[in-house]
């Protein structure tokens, strides 16, 4: 066997032996990147599962200011987007509070790799 092919045996096997506990910095964007669309992917479905309870969740919300006006009054908008922005916040809200588990989950799987076992301890704890 010739000579060039057993020292690029060895420096592939060298290579494999940087690459095995190591991730490279590229590695790291695309780790990241894969966990920030699976986040987002679970708000947007938060966001759908809110949005029809909607109504519901606008009447728990605006039930205290309705009360507290004085009879005859009503909640008026003065923009035309606003209509639109309230039943959009109501929705993210929602639909942030439905996968924040599953989100803390991504964040936790990108982390925790980094970790050593007495700082993962911390956290449990």
């Amino acid at each position: 066997m010739a000579p060039w092919r057993t020292a690029r045996r060895e420096s592939k096997r060298d290579q494999d032996d940087l690459h095995d506990g190591a991730m490279g910095f590229l590695d790291h964007l695309d780790e990241l990147r894969r966990r920030l669309i699976r986040s987002c992917i679970a708000i947007g479905v938060g966001m759908a599962i809110s949005a029809i309870f909607v109504d519901r969740l606008a009447n728990f919300v605006l039930d205290q200011i309705i009360r507290t006006l004085p009879a005859g009054s009503a909640l008026i908008y003065t923009n035309p987007s606003e209509g639109f922005s309230f039943w959009f916040n109501i929705t993210l809200i929602a639909g942030l509070v439905l996968s924040a588990p599953f989100v803390m989950y991504q964040v936790w799987g990108f982390i925790a790799p980094g970790l050593y076992a007495s700082e993962k301890k911390f956290v449990v704890t």
